[in-house]
């Protein structure tokens, strides 16, 4: 350690970001995450809750407040759609407020509740397995993906499973959000996924439309990926692709703002949290 003065600027009332809010409490206790905050706060560490970049903080202020150097750690804070129909239903979520609703003990679901998660990934076992602590029904994932092609790590696809989350629509992609008579949510239609992959090996799904499966359930949760809301970097002097991410020196970790640097999934995008912090400790 070099003795620099440290300060850390939250957006949110507690610390912790992406581990705080986004992995489930039967995961990491909140206590366990507290336990390591102040510890790096007894190393003279400052925090500072209800900052955040682009609304009442700027690049600008902070290094007239004199800091030498800003690091951007926002990670990845909008959970991503698809624009299929009904997306907009009321009983439609989206991973990322769900998990941080049940991080305070706050259930987005009905007790019985009948899920489809749409997702294959670690996120999606999480929301899953927190829907069936908060007392949902049936439980089923829905994605692209077969069950040996699954991003998810193998311990939580088995660990799901143990918990009765159903995987029958694993290689089926989502077409529409389904109503009943009443408005309702009635079930997710999916249609076979042949392939997620083109010969390139490039992200390009390719369906059978003649063979539609629906599954059943009266709540969607999305938990198919998460996205920067970072767009207003650019009025800060700091350049975005034409995807609208964050360039970035990987070597240096530097942006293209002399003196603003950047790490862990706002630069990398979505994976494991460890490696977001492995991130951070290189900057």
């Amino acid at each position: 350690m070099m003795g620099y003065k440290v300060t850390v600027f939250e957006r949110s009332d507690d610390f912790g970001g992406a581990v705080r809010w986004g992995v489930p409490s039967y995961r990491l206790p909140v206590e366990t995450i507290k336990r390591d905050i102040d510890a790096i706060a007894d190393l003279g560490v400052e925090f500072k809750t209800g900052m955040e970049l682009g609304k009442n903080l700027t690049i600008d202020e902070l290094e007239k407040q004199g800091y030498n150097a800003i690091v951007l750690a926002m990670g990845l804070s909008d959970s991503r759609g698809l624009p299929i129909p009904n997306n907009n239903h009321r009983d439609v979520l989206m991973a990322l407020p769900f998990l941080r609703a049940a991080r305070n003990g706050e259930s987005l679901i009905r007790k019985g509740a009948n899920v489809v998660v749409i997702g294959s990934g670690n996120v999606a076992m999480d929301v899953a397995r927190t829907a069936r602590r908060f007392g949902a029904g049936t439980i089923r994932i829905a994605c692209l993906e077969k069950r040996h092609e699954m991003p998810a790590s193998p311990w939580e696809i088995e660990e799901a499973l143990e918990e009765s989350i159903e995987m029958e629509h694993c290689g089926w992609g989502p077409k529409a959000v389904v109503l009943d008579k009443q408005g309702g949510i009635c079930g997710l239609e999916c249609r076979e996924c042949c392939s997620v992959f083109d010969e390139q090996g490039r992200f390009n799904p390719s369906y059978n439309d003649a063979n539609l499966s629906v599954a059943e359930g009266d709540t969607v949760i999305f938990a198919i990926g998460q996205g920067a809301i970072i767009n207003y970097l650019k009025d800060m002097g700091v350049e975005l692709n034409q995807r609208g991410q964050l360039i970035c020196d990987r070597t240096t970790f530097m942006t293209s703002r002399k003196g603003v640097f950047s790490c862990g999934e706002v630069i990398t995008g979505p994976g494991l949290a460890v490696e977001a912090m492995a991130s951070g400790h290189r900057a």
